[in-house]
């Protein structure tokens, strides 16, 4: 059957079937009206993608490319004939069209080294890499492109009138490299598979699908699915899914089969939180594949492990990583053949590769090899492993753990410096101690000077007046350091004492500096800011305007500072009342500066907006202007969204977590990248800040795992170092969550993120609200869940400990009783099977407490077994536990082993009642006075109540009202409890109702009255005395 692209100008949408696809009625060439299934996922990427190549295309034309411009330009190895080929000016200007500005040098050897200057800024997260990967392959595959059809390419852009280019022509031309990033960048921004969508949304996305030239996906896997007729039924009948979680939780059985899939020795991290997303459609034909993938071998995966390192692909790195190390643990002879794995040298090109990698997961794999490389391979630990190894931590941002490092080895230069850099930007507190350590060994350098005093006018910004004035101090010593030492003042150290001049109010000073830079030719980014900040400090609003044209002239995108100074009329911190007139005063300063407000812009306007107070008010203005923001085009960035996603986060009683999500999601559609350490921290504050609002939301359950998510593909962790703050967290969401297993997930999917840290006491809170949950669908946690969470802890380094499995025990029993209670003597088959899969469960962490060496066996431990056994009715299984009790009441110690053992025979009488043993219970009975252990009165209340249960009446009675009476043979005297008991009993038959009666009120007189009126109630009350 074939469908025309006309068929989705009218199509009827029905909903989203399975979170996964759109379910639409169109019409085919046939003439029939069909079911179809588009693929939500596939169907957004193609909208997105002809949305970027359009936008490449045009520019591309018009040469109106975005472009952004690297500060730290990569560089591209190229032959002496590729070189020759781009030094031909037609065809630098051709890439340049493609926003690729490279800086080529003067051809000499055989190879050349060329610098990117620029890339399209809707492609600077790859293409912008400092490895240039990707602009190496884009360089040399369109290098013969350009030799053999740039005629052709001239011809078409001497097309003057771009309307009668179509785009597509264009894409032709568009170097493949491009067009796969394009591809790639498409996909990682489309709606996901589980991502919910409405009726509304539904339509909207198939109405932009319509409007596509091309509409399947990019990588030629169709959109849209036909379904066959006869399956429309199966497709009426099928729920519409809404949310990853519905309100109503599933029966627990219905989430088994997910769980049992994965292997039990693997990590929740990676099995766990995994979804499945097996094909609706193949659920309902009945197509569903499960042929297993093939595993690397071990030399294999050393070949893939030694081609991810020349190309620097971390993820492909860590998976061929895990294959060795996997089979080198199950190598019976490994240090015999360690090097057949990976030689020495081959894991420090590794580790230097992970050292200077921006990579999400590169820390963590160098931290790996770092430790296995003398731990498990028994390697030298080289210097230059230690070397990396610092380098790494600084790129982490843990400048603690680098200095305690360092401290170890030789001190070097350079590693210091490179310590002292990651601590000015992400660590200043440690900034004085990394320089007193260097000053111990040699005077510092030039640009260890920069650093130092940019440091100063990092902690400058926003102090009180004390701190300036010690700042000041630190920099009239710095500057005299550097002049004894004959150093001269850099134009980067100019800048910086420019801004620190302002700050601590000497503009004589700043002008000073200023005026030495009015001969320079071209200036730099800190010359422009160094000089709009002096001109807004003398509120010189002349020449702001002029510095923001010459910006604007120069190509220098700096101007936002003079933009915010003009628009608040030059009053620095006041804004105007209503937003209309705030917009108003924007578009006249862009108009007289000719610049463009920019997201920078934006933030600056924002902040100025909440700096005063977070009502209602002003965040509802500051959501007017940024929306205003993104209609005029602006692209959103990590400060921009941090600027209101936190106001709208941090109060707990009025938090705004779907205008917070709005703008997340604009974030996520811009695709920023996360180049420095800075930017990963910001991007780190704005979903700690999402997550911890989701924690305090009911419905946004889902939300938070999709944030965590985000979290962990992006290699981000949690701000908090505090394992007390996490362990708030996973409990507000484990109460929030439907069932056991999704309450699992979450705490997996935090405990699972990079250097996400829980200690003992948080481990122990976690898993006891666990074991406290409880749903009607979800009434007891399961086994394999629990038991996860206790691997982890071990990991951790903790021992779980008997008290945390005593009260899982507890739970299994208190959950059975109660579903015994509930479903009462007729629902026999449904009460047989909760009974069953409570007693797997308890057999399994029998199982467990038998095998673990980890887990101490306790007699309480036991005790909690044993009751666990009798409440689903397992007596046989309940009575080996008590035979274990036997057998190690030797090893108790004497001083306890009396107190401890009352509650194990009180479970064990009660087992030979409810399981009709009374032979059994003599025999227990005898010997716990054989081993002086029957001296408390439960027992002997737990013993008659066994006799009544048992039928054993008149044994009852005269045990009770002859030999405890009488306290023969050393039996304990009775109490109130054991009358109680046999009058209960009694009442099941009237002749056994009057003897009792009669012989209680005979030998206990004392007690009748009170025994009369519990006796009343029992019988008001209509009580079955079972």
């Amino acid at each position: 059957m074939i469908f025309l692209t006309s068929s989705l100008y009218t199509p009827q949408v029905l909903g989203q079937v399975d979170r996964k696809y759109i379910a639409c009625v169109l019409g085919s060439t046939a003439g029939r009206r069909t079911v179809v299934l588009i693929d939500q996922h596939a169907a957004d990427e193609r909208v997105s993608v002809e949305l970027l190549n359009r936008e490449l295309c045009d520019g591309f034309v018009n040469q109106t490319l975005d472009i952004t411009e690297l500060a730290e330009q990569p560089r591209v190895l190229l032959s002496r004939e590729e070189a020759n080929a781009l030094a031909i000016p037609d065809n630098l200007a051709i890439l340049q069209r493609w926003g690729i500005h490279l800086v080529l040098p003067e051809i000499k050897g055989d190879y050349v080294q060329v610098s990117v200057k620029a890339v399209p800024t809707a492609l600077v997260l790859r293409l912008g890499r400092m490895e240039a990967i990707e602009m190496t392959r884009l360089i040399r595959s369109y290098i013969p492109v350009l030799e053999f059809s740039l005629g052709e390419l001239h011809a078409l852009l001497g097309e003057r009138v771009f309307a009668g280019i179509e785009w597509g022509r264009v894409l032709r031309w568009m170097p493949q490299e491009i067009i796969e990033l394009a591809n790639s960048k498409a996909c990682r921004g489309a709606i996901m598979f589980e991502d919910r969508l409405d009726h509304d949304q539904c339509t909207r996305l198939v109405k932009r699908l319509s409007q596509t030239n091309f509409p399947f996906i990019a990588r030629a896997r169709p959109a849209s699915v036909q379904i066959r007729r006869h399956a429309l039924l199966n497709l009426r009948r099928a729920q519409l899914t809404t949310s990853s979680f519905s309100p109503r939780p599933k029966p627990l059985s219905s989430h088994q089969p997910f769980f049992q899939s994965h292997q039990p020795d693997s990590h929740p991290s990676t099995q766990i939180t995994t979804r499945s997303y097996t094909s609706f459609l193949g659920r309902l034909l009945g197509l569903r594949s499960n042929s297993p993938q093939p595993s690397l071998t071990p030399s294999g995966a050393r070949n893939d492990f030694l081609t991810a390192v020349r190309i620097h692909d971390v993820p492909a790195m860590k998976t061929a990583y895990d294959t060795i190390i996997s089979a080198f643990d199950h190598d019976p002879t490994p240090s015999a053949s360690r090097q057949r794995y990976l030689s020495p040298d081959e894991m420090t090109a590794a580790m230097k590769d992970l050292s200077s990698s921006t990579a999400p997961d590169a820390s963590t794999l160098l931290y790996r090899m770092y430790r296995d490389n003398s731990s498990r391979f028994s390697f030298e630990r080289r210097t230059e492993h230690h070397q990396a190894m610092i380098k790494g931590f600084c790129e982490a941002g843990l400048v603690g753990e680098a200095v305690a490092l360092a401290k170890r080895l030789k001190r070097g230069m350079g590693i210091w410096q490179v310590i002292l850099r990651a601590a000015v930007y992400s660590d200043p507190d440690r900034v004085e101690e990394v320089s007193t350590i260097v000053r111990q060994t040699r005077n510092l350098d030039v640009a260890e000077f920069e650093l130092l005093i940019e440091n100063v006018r990092r902690q400058l910004s926003g102090s009180p007046l004390d701190d300036r004035h010690s700042a000041q101090t630190t920099l009239k010593k710095l500057l005299r350091e550097m002049r004894e030492l004959g150093f001269e003042m850099t134009r980067r150290i100019e800048e910086e004492v420019l801004r620190l001049e302002l700050g601590f109010g000497k503009i004589e000073r700043a002008e000073g500096i200023a005026a030495g830079w009015t001969e320079a030719e071209e200036k730099t980014r800190g010359m422009w800011v160094g000089l709009m900040k002096l001109a807004i400090y003398k509120h010189d609003q002349k020449r702001v305007i002029e510095l923001c044209q010459m910006m604007a002239k120069a190509g220098v995108s700096l101007y936002e500072e003079g933009l915010l100074y003009l628009v608040q009329g030059g009053e620095p911190r006041v804004v105007a009342n209503k937003v209309a007139d705030l917009i108003d005063a924007v578009k006249e300063a862009e108009q007289v500066t000719g610049c463009q407000a920019t997201a920078s812009f934006w933030t600056g306007l924002i902040q100025n907006i909440l700096e005063s107070s977070l009502d209602s008010t002003q965040l509802d203005e500051a959501l007017q202007i940024y929306r205003f923001a993104r209609g005029a085009g602006v692209q959103v960035d990590i400060n921009l969204a941090r600027s209101l996603i936190r106001p709208f986060c941090i109060q707990k009683t009025s938090i705004r977590l779907d205008q917070a999500l709005e703008v997340y999601n604009d974030l996520v559609i811009s695709d920023i990248p996360l180049p420095d350490l800075g930017s990963r921290q910001t991007m780190t504050f704005i979903l700690n800040d999402l997550i911890f609002a989701c924690s305090y939301s009911s419905d946004a359950f889902p939300t938070a795992l999709r944030l965590l998510e985000d979290m962990n593909l992006r290699g981000l962790s949690f701000a908090t170092r505090k394992p007390r703050d996490l362990q708030r967290l996973v409990v507000r969401f484990m109460r929030l969550a439907p069932d056991h297993r999704a309450a699992f997930i979450m705490y997996s999917t935090i405990h699972s993120s990079v250097h996400a840290i829980l200690d003992e006491p948080a481990f122990r809170k976690i898993a006891i609200v666990f074991l406290q949950l409880f749903w009607e669908a979800s009434p007891f946690v399961p086994l394999n869940l629990f038991i996860e969470m206790m691997k982890d802890m071990h990991r951790a380094g903790f021992r779980p400990g008997s008290t945390i499995f005593t009260t899982l025990l507890h739970q299994y029993g208190q959950v059975a009783s109660k579903e015994m209670y509930r479903l009462g003597p007729e629902d026999t088959d449904e009460k047989e099977s909760v009974r069953k899969e409570i007693q797997r469960a308890i057999e399994g962490l029998h199982t467990r407490i038998r095998l673990d060496p980890l887990i101490n066996i306790t007699v309480p431990l036991l005790n909690a077994l044993m009751d666990a056994y009798n409440r689903v009715y397992a007596w046989r299984l309940a009575f080996e536990v008590w035979e274990e009790l036997v057998e190690r009441r030797s090893r108790e110690p004497v001083e306890t082993v009396q107190k401890s053992y009352v509650p194990s025979l009180c479970i064990v009488l009660d087992a030979c009642g409810y399981g009709q043993f009374p032979r059994r219970a003599r025999k227990v009975l005898a010997w716990a006075r054989r081993h002086h252990l029957a001296d408390a009165i439960d027992i002997w209340n737990t013993y008659v109540e066994c006799l009544c249960r048992c039928d054993q009446m008149d044994e009852a009675v005269r045990l009770v009202c002859e030999e405890m009476k009488e306290e023969r043979n050393g039996v304990m005297k009775p109490s109130f409890k054991c009358c109680e008991i046999l009058l209960k009993f009694s009442c099941r038959d009237p002749v056994w109702y009057v003897m009792v009666q009669r012989r209680v009120r005979e030998v206990f007189p004392e007690w009748w009255e009170d025994l009369k009126g519990i006796l009343e109630k029992m019988r008001d009350g209509g009580q079955d005395q079972e």
